[in-house]
């Protein structure tokens, strides 16, 4: 566009005169304003101040009312920036509701885009129903293998997608499963677990602020026993701070036989490359060969690595060495990756948004104690709960 001359002082506003035959409230109005600016006459729009745009006018709003805020009757929501990749606030109460880059908008079940200019208006679609949970999965059946679950089920608004989240660990139909980022909605997910699968489920406890980014333990109380559970914080910070993580783990024996397996679930720090990874490994296998030695159990490992299958932390998990970063690394046990063991020409598909990388991993032990035969692991596209990472799963017979 041509570059702006010089401006022509607008005409003033003026308020619309009021009529005289009656005493109508005084209200603001809006003000059409219209000026010249390189020649070319415009109009702009004075709206009232502090007004808080439709949600239907906003980027990605017809994903947001299919899929992010079904249901909603609450009258905020809060829309994120075009092409972001990032889900919406929603069932929120107040504009003041929203978490980062979270920008408020008014929620309209009834709300449809503007008519194009000389076509009648119409009415918005009712919103689709929400699809009824789907049946509950058979028991496992004696010598079936156990399928393990890992999902970062992502913090944000977590408490109005624990219902949704759990119909999606349902549809998996794992025994075990560590979810990532449950923050302080743990409790939430576990009720909803219960009501949605008709199953005894229950979960490792975290100790202090449950507002970091750990690996919380679910399973299955009626198949699994809990012997001993606990809570490992490592990472810089303090509560509500990111660089704040955790190792979850639990000892868990299988009621029908008496099968033990200790299951460990953890989410490193995000965005900063393979050496913290690598770093907090080094913590974590510690902890790891200390319960070993004194359970005798082998290891399920669960974890959004944040981290891509090629990288020098995930092949010391695999081999249980590294060169990286100048020096040597090394682990004091081997793992077999679910997925990678069963899809060797397919490694390392994407688990979150669109990165082009896998970071979400789950692992058993294959040295010095072997868990038992993969029976194969699966990747989990489009799972209720409006998660922004896939579900990985693996299944294994437990020797």
């Amino acid at each position: 566009r041509p570059a702006p001359g010089p401006r022509r002082p607008a005409p003033a506003a003026r308020l619309a005169p009021r009529p005289m035959g009656g005493m109508a409230s005084p209200r603001l109005r809006a003000v059409v304003l219209c000026c010249c600016w390189a020649g070319v006459a415009t109009q702009a729009v004075v709206t009232l101040r502090g007004a808080t745009p439709p949600c239907s006018d906003q980027p990605d709003f017809d994903k947001a009312r299919s899929e992010w805020c079904i249901g909603q009757t609450e009258p905020y929501a809060c829309y994120k920036p075009a092409g972001s990749a990032e889900l919406w606030d929603c069932h929120v109460t107040s504009p003041e509701g929203c978490s980062n880059n979270g920008r408020p908008c008014q929620w309209s079940a009834s709300t449809s885009p503007a008519a194009p200019t000389g076509a009648p208006a119409t009415t918005a679609s009712p919103l689709p129903t929400p699809p009824a949970p789907p049946p509950t999965p058979p028991p496992p059946k004696a010598g079936a293998p156990v399928r393990f679950l890992s999902w970062n089920v992502y913090y944000a608004n977590l408490g109005a997608r624990a219902r949704a989240i759990a119909e999606g660990i349902n549809m998996v139909n794992p025994e075990i499963a560590s979810l990532q980022e449950t923050v302080n909605f743990k409790s939430n997910i576990l009720d909803e677990l219960k009501l949605v699968t008709g199953h005894d489920w229950a979960m490792t406890s975290t100790q202090g602020c449950e507002w970091y980014f750990d690996g919380t333990i679910y399973y299955r109380n009626d198949l699994w026993e809990k012997q001993d559970e606990g809570n490992l914080p490592y990472g810089s910070g303090g509560c509500y701070d990111g660089a704040r993580r955790g190792l979850n783990w639990a000892a868990l024996r299988r009621r029908s036989d008496g099968a033990g397996v200790l299951v460990f679930g953890t989410h490193p720090v995000c965005c900063q490359g393979d050496l913290p990874v690598l770093q907090a490994l080094q913590i974590l296998a510690g902890e790891m060969t200390a319960r070993q030695q004194q359970f005798n159990y082998p290891i399920a490992l669960m974890a959004d690595m944040n981290t891509g299958y090629f990288e020098a932390s995930q092949q010391m998990l695999r081999t249980g060495s590294a060169d990286a970063f100048g020096r040597k690394w090394s682990f004091p046990m081997t793992f077999v990756d679910a997925w990678a063991s069963s899809h060797p020409g397919d490694p390392n598909p994407s688990t979150i948004g669109n990165a082009p990388v896998r970071i979400d991993f789950v692992y058993f032990q294959r040295s010095p104690m072997d868990l038992g035969a993969e029976e194969g692991g699966q990747i989990w596209q489009n799972l209720p709960g409006g998660s922004d990472h896939r579900a990985v799963s693996g299944d294994v017979l437990i020797r």
